[in-house]
């Protein structure tokens, strides 16, 4: 990936194409998970890191990619709070 994610979709996919029934099926899902959450499209990085786990469950590291996608995505939709809101007597009641 090499902070261009958006580049191993088309690579993935080929590889994927070549050889459907790949052991390895579980890590080229993983590294199609992590390049939608480096892309911060949350959503669809846990739909592939679900995959991930599902295709080779015996891969740790597709369950410590996936642990922190749905954190991340509820603090990504969660609106933010004004800054002075703890500090400031304009928001206490």
């Amino acid at each position: 990936m090499l902070g261009r994610p958006e580049e191993t979709f088309p690579l993935v996919e080929k590889a994927i194409r070549l050889s459907p029934h790949d052991s390895n099926l579980g890590e080229w899902y993983l590294s199609i998970g992590i390049a939608w959450f480096m892309m911060n499209q949350l959503e669809e990085a846990i739909v592939w890191l679900r995959r991930s786990t599902e295709a080779n469950p015996e891969l740790g590291i597709n369950y410590s990619a996936l642990a922190p996608a749905p954190v991340a995505l509820r603090v990504a939709m969660r609106k933010p709070e004004p800054p002075c809101r703890r500090t400031c007597a304009c928001t206490r009641s």
